[in-house]
Formats: C-alpha cells, structure tokens, sequence
C-alpha cells in the first residue's frame, strides 16, 4: 500500500511538474510576443519622425538608420547597416565623433552622396545602457537648407533696403546741390541779360 501511495505521489508531483512547464511555456511565449511587439512598436516610432536619427556603436559602426535620414542624406539607410561611420559619411559628419561631449544644435554644411549642398541642425547623445555603460552615440539631424535660403533672402532684402535708404539719401542731397547749382544759374542768367 505504501508503495501505491508513492507511486501516486509521484504521479501527481510529474502531472504537477508538467503543468508548470506548460504554464511557464506560456508565459515565456507571451514575453516573446511583448517583447515583438515592443520591438516593432519602438521601430516604428524611430521611422516615423521627421528628424533622422543614426546610431552608432562604440565601434563606430551604423547600427540603425531611420528613413529621415536616408531621405535628407541621400543614403540607402539598409545598405549603411554595419558599416563604419566614416565609410558612409563625409568628414564634416565625421569631425563630429571626436567630440567628446554631447553636442547640442550644431549647424554644419553638407554635401550628399547624390551632391546636393545642404545644411544640417545636428544634436549628438551618448547611447548608454541600463547598466548606466556608453554602448554607443546617436546622430539626431534635420535639414536646414530651406531655413538657411530664407536666412539668405531675408539678409538679402535687409541689404537691399538698407541700399535703398541710402541712394534715397543721396538722392536727396544731389537734389539739394542741384537746386542750389540752378538757382545760381537761374542768378547768373538773369544777370548776363541785364
């Protein structure tokens, strides 16, 4: 009898343990899933904004590249995928990895790989872990080209205004002699006739 009674035991401590195992399958199949999901999720926010966002890691290499900045680069952004920063970029994009702090809405002129002359608006983050380790940099940019070319006419309307004022003014005193000059004329005239 005893021997029954250990062997149910058994039974029930196996049934038991398979339940967990089924339980903690499922559980283990739900995490994946969030964690999916959360990837996904995440991915899509990064390819959402406007703005491009490169990151690299303590290698240097491209470890993501959103489609703003392929868009504003000119880049294939799955082709910079893996490759070293200064292979895919320019070395005015490149002075910026030897800064060694952050830095916070650089201007800078670039050319694109399919040659258009641009400006960027760049902001640089350290990419730290939950350890609190550096494991990488973030590149956030926008194009400023458009920003710059109003920039541009604005100066440019200032100056020619500015230019205006002064032939005004000048204009103005020339006027002043001349009246002045034909007034003595008119004088002279009159005198030569008498």
């Amino acid at each position: 009898d005893e021997y029954n009674e250990r062997q149910e035991q058994e039974e029930e401590q196996e049934e038991e343990k398979r339940r967990k195992e089924k339980e903690l399958e499922k559980l283990k199949s739900f995490a994946e899933e969030k964690a999916v999901r959360i990837e996904a999720y995440n991915e899509n926010v990064l390819q959402s904004v406007p703005s491009g966002v490169i990151g690299i890691d303590n290698a240097v290499c491209i470890k993501s590249v959103n489609q703003a900045a392929g868009r504003i680069l000119g880049i294939d952004a799955a082709d910079a995928i893996g490759k070293r920063f200064d292979e895919v970029f320019r070395e005015s994009l490149t002075v910026i990895l030897n800064e060694t702090d952050t830095v916070a809405r650089m201007k800078c002129p670039y050319i694109t790989n399919d040659r258009r002359h641009i400006w960027l608006g760049i902001t640089t983050s350290q990419l730290i872990n939950s350890a609190g380790e550096k494991i990488g940099l973030i590149f956030v940019f926008s194009d400023l080209t458009d920003i710059k070319a109003l920039q541009a006419q604005v100066a440019l309307k200032e100056r020619l205004s500015q230019l205006g004022e002064m032939s005004a003014g000048i204009s103005h005193e020339l006027r002043n002699s001349m009246a002045v000059i034909s007034g003595y004329a008119k004088l002279l005239s009159k005198k030569m006739d008498t």
